[in-house]
């Protein structure tokens, strides 16, 4: 984390959390327009991503939420993405964190 936010200026953390279907989506959209966020996601050139999810998070709902934030940030930002599978959060539940 701190190789990846090193002399990049102020740091902010945005949280977002997805139920259902649209879990991965809602959970990305959710943490990029975030009021933690105190400067634009889209002026970020270096990201943290951290997706975690119940049993039933795959590769694809991963994708879903890198590809919003991707999409979102500045064209040649570094990001690094992690995702993990948590056995205590429902099977439908997706949490995104990103770290710019």
């Amino acid at each position: 984390l701190r190789g990846v936010l090193m002399d990049s200026g102020v740091a902010a953390m945005g949280i977002g959390t997805g139920r259902g279907k649209r879990a991965a989506c809602d959970a990305a959209i959710a943490a990029i327009t975030s009021p933690l966020l105190v400067a634009p996601v889209s002026e970020a050139n270096k990201i943290v991503l951290n997706i975690v999810g119940g049993e039933s998070l795959t590769l694809q709902k991963v994708n879903e939420a890198a590809r919003i934030i991707c999409e979102n940030v500045y064209e040649d930002a570094n990001i690094i993405v992690g995702a993990q599978v948590n056995p205590d959060f429902p099977r439908d539940k997706i949490t995104v964190t990103v770290i710019a």
